[in-house]
């Protein structure tokens, strides 16, 4: 089974994305809407409660201010990691076929508003230290074809331009190279600095559609114009460590805990445990964890 054609391989190594259109049906991507209001406490009819602290918290959940949620293990999430199609995706772009997911967190950024100015983020950066750039992967024909890493983000929502979604810069991508050989020594290795001398691009979604991209792909959100939430779930896939036992057993426990993963920040209502079951895991979903490993 493949889930890209060779239109979207080939698009994905020049621009550094691409977009799956209906990854994960509509009824899963709701269930982790609601989750994620739910986790909140919060209402999306009622726009007043879009601000502040989560339900119990006095203060700014972690990364609120960027829209993050600190969701991680709820079946809804689960139930979009461990989705087949998801997965091959990710397989096709690595060309890899044992691997773990990450266990990432949500989104939900309201809309702008000037009374609410902590809420106004928009930025462009990496997430990996790109001084000096890590070595590609080379494919057996020769070519770096093979993605350094990739990360993604599945669209809950529509979500238009205006929404501030996912956006990133593809012609520093395709220079990317050169660029890093002709800026300062002494810059940002996690923020690039480029004026006006490529454009932001942002990728509007469907409900549904999963959008992966290459880590070495300067990217972020951006300001939400709109009147409605922006929600999203970030998913991404790596190659397996089945001898890195410490990492494994961390991902178990954090599954079989109901919480953050170890590096992650953990939510001090510990919601999760205490609202929700444990979520159930499929075949496929207990190897991307780790439980079950690969060989077996």
């Amino acid at each position: 089974m493949t889930v890209l054609s060779d239109d979207q391989l080939s698009s994905f190594r020049r621009n550094g994305y691409v977009k799956i259109k209906q990854a994960v049906l509509d009824d899963h991507c709701e269930a982790a809407v609601d989750a994620i209001w739910d986790f909140l406490g919060k209402s999306p009819d009622e726009p007043e409660t879009w601000y502040g602290p989560p339900s119990g918290l006095d203060e700014l959940a972690h990364g609120q201010f960027a829209g993050m949620v600190n969701l991680y293990q709820h079946q809804a999430l689960w139930d979009n990691r461990q989705h087949p199609d998801v997965y091959e995706a990710f397989n096709q772009l690595l060309g890899e076929s044992d691997l773990w997911v990450s266990l990432d967190r949500c989104n939900m950024t309201p809309p702008r508003r000037e009374e609410y100015p902590e809420y106004s983020s928009s930025f462009i950066h990496w997430d990996v230290d790109t001084s000096p750039l890590p070595e590609r992967p080379v494919s057996e024909q020769g070519t770096s074809a093979i993605p350094f890493g990739v990360q993604g983000v599945l669209y809950l929502e529509d979500t238009t331009e205006e929404m501030g979604g996912f956006q990133c810069v593809p012609e520093l991508y395709r220079e990317l190279d050169e660029w890093v050989q002709n800026a300062p020594e002494d810059r940002d290795p996690y923020e690039p600095d480029f004026d006006d001398q490529y454009e932001i691009e942002s990728i509007p979604g469907e409900r549904g559609d999963l959008v992966i991209w290459d880590s070495l792909l300067a990217h972020g959100n951006g300001h939400n114009e709109s009147n409605r939430p922006r929600l999203a779930q970030y998913i991404s896939m790596f190659p397996a460590q089945p001898s890195d036992e410490g990492t494994r057993q961390n991902r178990i426990e954090s599954w079989q805990k109901q919480q953050a993963p170890a590096e992650e920040r953990r939510d001090p209502r510990d919601r999760e445990a205490q609202r929700y079951e444990r979520a159930e895991l499929s075949g496929l979903g207990e190897r991307l964890l780790g439980i079950e490993r690969w060989e077996d």
